[in-house]
């Protein structure tokens, strides 16, 4: 009983600490959307890692990419990660228009 109260105290230690809202995970897909649909390096980079939190098994991202991002929209993409993990949505259901945005990204980045 002891060990379950420790893990379940522990769960809520960590979920205190990574204090990630909706609406900052919408700020950050919304902030990363821009750059990601851009004929880029960076709009490469985050349009890749939209599309990664979207579907990570057919778009699969190499976490050095991440090193080709700013700082402001490397803290974009690392709070669009935490919000993929920690709200369990995907980053399309997320937005206004989210379908059709990543359908242009998929178009636009998909073979990449």
């Amino acid at each position: 009983m002891d060990q379950l109260l420790h893990a379940l105290a522990t769960e809520q230690e960590a979920q205190a600490r990574i204090k990630l809202s909706l609406a900052d995970y919408q700020l950050a897909v919304r902030s990363l959307l821009p750059v990601a649909l851009t004929d880029t390096s960076g709009g490469r980079v985050a349009a890749r890692l939209l599309l990664s939190l979207y579907d990570g098994d057919a778009y699969p991202f190499p976490l050095p990419d991440l090193c080709g991002l700013d700082t402001p929209l490397l803290e974009q993409a690392l709070i669009a990660i935490q919000g993929r993990a920690v709200l369990r949505e995907e980053p399309h259901t997320v937005i206004e228009n989210g379908a059709a945005t990543f359908q242009r990204l998929i178009e636009q980045w998909g073979q990449s």
